[in-house]
């Protein structure tokens, strides 16, 4: 492998592509439709198990539980503090993931149309603060 060889780009640019796509969706529900938006909502909620399907919550934790067992155990004998640092960013991200996910039951669980918008308001910032410290993350790796 050449210096300038970058294992995790290809993964990484499929990532980044999905996180782009959930930000999108989400920008674009209408919470007061309980309809439209509860069939995006119980789907995000549905997809942030340890799923293997395509979707990007649970590949985020898959992703990460693959990088620690099959690569950060190899190099961390050559930069200790380098795997330390993405490995308590992994556990940030966890932690995020399961907010997001009881946002995700809250909002399911309401119909008046004034609180949706505010809760669905705090899913979309709490997916933009995910992205957000995920497309750090990813550039840090």
């Amino acid at each position: 492998m050449s210096e300038r060889e970058n294992l995790f780009r290809p993964i990484h640019k499929g990532i980044r592509l999905m996180l782009y796509q959930l930000g999108s969706e989400l920008q674009t529900q209408s919470f007061v439709d309980v309809t439209q938006s509860n069939i995006v909502v119980a789907r995000l909620k549905r997809n942030l198990g340890d799923s293997l399907s395509n979707c990007i919550l649970c590949l985020l934790t898959a992703h990460a539980h693959h990088e620690e067992k099959d690569i950060f155990s190899h190099i961390r004998a050559h930069d200790a503090d380098a795997v330390d640092t993405v490995m308590k960013e992994h556990g940030v991200v966890a932690r995020r993931i399961l907010e997001f996910s009881k946002t995700c039951d809250e909002l399911l669980k309401i119909t008046e149309p004034e609180r949706r918008i505010e809760v669905g308001g705090r899913l979309i910032e709490e997916a933009n603060d995910l992205v957000t410290l995920y497309l750090s993350h990813l550039n840090n790796e």
